[in-house]
Formats: structure tokens, C-alpha cells, sequence
């Protein structure tokens, strides 16, 4: 099963806090089970779809933040100290 709403709405979308509520609700609402399917458990499928989600936001999460300490650790050592003073 693939959520094709949710995943077209969240892409190209700032990876912020934001996201996690908006993603929820599109996945809630795509990925509807009703009552009696196979497997039973409607409830703990739903919120275990939301919890895949969450752990996947917060390792992209870390992901890109890691990046951006790298990035400007590598810019601070490698830019002189003149460049920032100048750019007051």
C-alpha cells in the first residue's frame, strides 16, 4: 500500500516540525481501514503507520542536520576571518 496523496503533498515541503501533523492527517485519511478487515486491529495498524512515520521524520531529521554542522563546520575552517567581518 503506498500513500500517494500524502507523499505528493509532503514532497518539496520544508523537513520541519510542520510536516509531522500535516503528514499524519494525509495518512490518517488515505489509509483508512474499516472496521473488520482482514487482521482486525483498525486502530493499532492506523497509529502504527503514524509511529513508521515519525521515526522516519526524525532520521531524515537528524540526517539533515548533521549535514548542516558539517557544512558549516567545513566553511568556518576553510573562509577566512575577513570574510565574515566584511559582511557586517
Amino acid at each position: 500500500m503506498r500513500a500517494k496523496i500524502a507523499a505528493t503533498v509532503c514532497t518539496c515541503r520544508q523537513w520541519d516540525e510542520d510536516i509531522v501533523p500535516l503528514a499524519s492527517k494525509l495518512l490518517l485519511d488515505e489509509i483508512q481501514l474499516a472496521a473488520g478487515s482482514p487482521g482486525g486491529m483498525e486502530a493499532y495498524r492506523c497509529s502504527l503507520v503514524i509511529s513508521f512515520f515519525f521515526k522516519f521524520y526524525l532520521t531524515i531529521r537528524l540526517k539533515l542536520e548533521e549535514k548542516l554542522v558539517s557544512f558549516l563546520v567545513y566553511h568556518c575552517r576553510h573562509t577566512p576571518l575577513s570574510a565574515f567581518l566584511s559582511a557586517k
